[in-house]
């Protein structure tokens, strides 16, 4: 324990460098020269990183705000680039120069290919589910939860492997949506029939207003069942006298 909090303590207060390193100018601590971490009331640091949230740089903070801040912003110099996607994280760092672990999951932004802001990313689905139907349709289940979201979805697609083994995300099943009802929690889709036996691999992603899809990758299998049972033979009844 106590070799932990030093080596936080050490990655503020800075002597060695003077305080010029990457959290310690975003923090003001080359102000002294690296001997005293300045925020005597704490503040926040915001860290950032691309493709995914496990690329988040935690030693280079692209934002810095004091302990009143109700908002925080990038430096001027960390720009965003069309067609890219961001994830952020915000740390609070103590009075005495001691940053926290991050509290709240990464939040995604995105930019477009034109440079626009796409818009946040709505939760994904959870509970997903498949079980066939008579007539050799599916029903496709899932549960969706608006704790934490970044945007609320404005529905959700269906999507279905084709048979190929490869999901396709560019259509959906039945070719429409299934409208996202605020304080709803389960929903559901019936889709067409398959032939007796088809399996078929399904995936349900939620779809904010902006058309930005959550990207999520599960999927569930399901084997058609179009076909009712053999008839029983026929039954005779015969009496011994």
């Amino acid at each position: 324990m106590a070799g932990n909090l030093l080596s936080k303590w050490l990655s503020h207060y800075d002597p060695i460098h003077r305080g010029y390193t990457p959290r310690g100018i975003a923090n003001a601590v080359c102000a002294t020269n690296g001997w005293s971490f300045p925020r005597i009331k704490g503040g926040y640091n915001l860290y950032r990183g691309t493709p995914t949230s496990g690329d988040i740089d935690y030693t280079r903070p692209v934002g810095a705000a004091g302990p009143a801040a109700s908002a925080i912003s990038d430096f001027a110099w960390c720009s965003h680039e069309a067609g890219t996607e961001h994830f952020y994280a915000l740390r609070a760092v103590g009075g005495g120069g001691v940053e926290s672990s991050s509290s709240q999951p990464p939040v995604s932004v995105a930019f477009d290919d034109s440079g626009d802001f796409w818009g946040g990313r709505p939760n994904s689905p959870t509970a997903l589910a498949v079980s066939p139907v008579s007539g050799g349709g599916f029903l496709v289940r899932w549960s969706y939860s608006a704790q934490a979201e970044e945007v609320s979805p404005t529905g959700f697609l269906v999507h279905s492997d084709g048979g190929t083994g490869t999901m396709d995300y560019e259509h959906s099943v039945g070719g429409g949506i299934v409208t996202h009802q605020r304080g709803r929690l389960h929903y559901a889709l019936t889709t067409p029939a398959y032939d007796h036996g088809a399996r078929r691999m399904f995936g349900v992603r939620a779809v904010s207003a902006n058309g930005r899809g959550d990207g999520n990758v599960v999927t569930v299998e399901g084997i058609a069942d179009a076909q009712g049972p053999d008839p029983h033979p026929n039954l005779f009844v015969e009496i011994d006298d």
